[in-house]
């Protein structure tokens, strides 16, 4: 009898570590079956910065899962995040051979890939090259010019590439924690293929996955990946903040934020107190809780203003018709809504991943969306197998996609499957 086939998908976040495995039931319905979630250590804003920490912590979100299965998970793709990340757009051309028109074949295709690749900085490795659109003797928004009789296409892509250091460290983590890599993501991207509509894609929309290290910005429109950065500043930030302006230690900070937190402090009792957990047998201290949402709301606006202005510097200078989408742990706290919508004048919505089969309740959760984003990346991409350590010299990762489309089954699994803002910030995307 054959054995199942299961699709593993690792979310490297800085707080936790999630896994994920699942299968397609017979119906053709995604079904998780393994699920694995430790405290990430080694990991900081997203990057690497003790393997041999960082290793035991995936290792124990993957031992956990594989006791719901009871074999390896291996191999797997897996959900990155950090400063280090760099997006640009570039414009390649197959230049007209003189000799007239002659068919576009799947070899000049792969060479326009090829030559999108080779733009990389010696310290870059490149994760993504996403085709934007092809443009055949001036004929823009062709999407797959294979088979069209054409003397010049030129091919406009988006390449996500970050650290080779970075990547090599993340990369040798969780190898030594037993699992095959298949690819390295960016965990905007697995987010946008949980909690982002089809429809959202292709009127343009802006992703903001807020974690507990980085708010990961990515920015879609019709239906492809235009930009993408990534911000150093998430809920770990807002919860130091905390901690230094109550004077209270960091996981009193913490579960201050989660318990009573609120960005907007106009929305919160001015009255209302709160008591500080004890310290050093201290006893406990009250304290107004406008004063707990206050710093709350400062690093949010510095957070959201950094977006914009990465935004602006990307040359957008008005925000899609989608509006925002707001993911991570830290878009689940009491106001974010009504303060995107001041900063950005535009629709604002919260992120929740798409339900799957045996994920629990309260995995389905914006916290969540990025695991179960590169689950679903897993289905969709099985068989992309990239080697990391050769990929500069085939330089072809990426390049299925732009000629090939999902075989009807994989298709059908995932189908299946009191404070205001200064003027200067007010009038940013009036």
């Amino acid at each position: 009898m054959a054995r199942d086939t299961f699709y593993t998908g690792i979310d490297l976040g800085t707080s936790k570590i999630s896994t994920l495995v699942a299968k397609v039931g017979g119906e053709g319905d995604l079904q998780v079956l393994g699920i694995g979630i430790s405290q990430a250590e080694g990991i900081e804003k997203g990057m690497v910065t003790d393997v041999p920490a960082a290793t035991e912590a995936i290792r124990a979100s993957v031992d956990e899962a594989c006791r719901y299965i009871g074999r390896s998970p291996s191999p797997a793709h897996i959900a990155i995040s950090g400063a280090h990340i760099t997006c640009r757009n570039v414009q390649v051309s197959m230049p007209a051979s003189g000799q007239g028109a002659k068919p576009v074949t799947r070899e000049d295709v792969r060479g326009l890939v090829r030559a999108a690749y080779a733009e990389t900085d010696p310290d870059m490795e490149n994760l993504h090259i996403i085709t934007r659109e092809f443009i055949v003797d001036g004929l823009r928004g062709v999407r797959n010019p294979v088979g069209l009789d054409a003397e010049e296409v030129c091919l406009e892509a988006t390449v996500v590439a970050g650290n080779s250091i970075a990547i090599q460290n993340t990369h040798k983590a969780v190898e030594k924690a037993g699992m095959v890599v298949d690819s390295l993501v960016i965990s905007a991207l697995a987010s946008a293929d949980s909690v982002l509509t089809e429809d959202e894609k292709e009127l343009g929309v802006v992703l903001l996955d807020i974690g507990a290290g980085t708010t990961d910005v990515a920015v879609f429109k019709t239906g492809k990946l235009i930009h993408i950065c990534t911000i150093p500043v998430g809920g770990h930030q807002v919860s130091k903040d905390l901690s230094i302006a109550l004077g209270v230690p960091y996981e009193y900070a913490e579960e201050l934020k989660l318990r009573w937190g609120c960005v907007l402090p106009e929305m919160v009792d001015a009255s209302e107190e709160v008591l500080l957990p004890t310290m050093h047998g201290t006893g406990h201290k009250s304290f107004k809780r406008v004063d707990l949402c206050s710093p709350i709301y400062e690093r949010i606006v510095e957070t959201l203003h950094l977006v914009v202005m990465r935004l602006r510097q990307a040359g957008m200078e008005r925000l899609p018709a989608a509006g925002v989408v707001l993911t991570g742990g830290t878009a689940t706290m009491a106001g974010m809504v009504d303060l995107a919508k001041r900063a950005f004048h535009c629709p604002v919505r919260i992120g929740m991943p798409r339900e799957l089969e045996g994920l629990p309740e309260e995995m389905h959760s914006p916290a969540f969306g990025a695991s179960v984003g590169i689950l679903l990346w897993s289905v969709r991409h099985h068989g992309e197998v990239r080697s990391y350590a050769a990929r500069r010299s085939e330089a072809l990762a990426g390049y299925k996609t732009v000629f090939t489309r999902l075989s009807s089954s994989t298709n059908a699994r995932l189908k299946t499957a009191g404070h205001k803002f200064s003027a200067e910030f007010k009038k940013i995307y009036a």
